[in-house]
C-alpha cells in the first residue's frame, strides 16, 4: 500500500518521536530525584570526604596487619 520511502520516512519520524518522548521520560523521572537530593542540603564535599576517611581507615588496617597487629575495627565478623 505504501512505497519504500514513505515506509522509511514513517519509520524514522516514529523512532525520532519515540527517543524523543522516551527522554522526555527520562528527565523527568531524573527531576523527581535530584530535587529530592537537592532539598536535603548534603554538603558537595561530603562523598569526597567519605571517601577519604575510608581509604585511611583502610591504609591503617593495612599497615597494622603488615605489622603484625589486630586491628582494632577487627572483630568476630571480620
Amino acid at each position: 500500500m505504501f512505497g519504500d520511502q514513505a515506509v522509511r520516512s514513517l519509520a524514522d519520524r516514529a523512532r525520532r518521536d519515540l527517543e524523543r518522548r522516551i527522554a522526555d521520560l527520562i528527565d523527568g523521572e531524573r527531576s523527581r530525584y535530584t530535587d529530592l537530593l537537592d532539598g536535603l542540603g548534603i554538603d558537595a564535599g561530603a562523598p569526597d570526604r567519605l571517601r577519604d576517611a575510608a581509604r585511611r581507615v583502610e591504609d591503617l588496617r593495612f599497615a597494622m596487619s603488615r605489622a603484625g597487629l589486630d586491628s582494632p575495627l577487627s572483630g568476630p565478623d571480620q
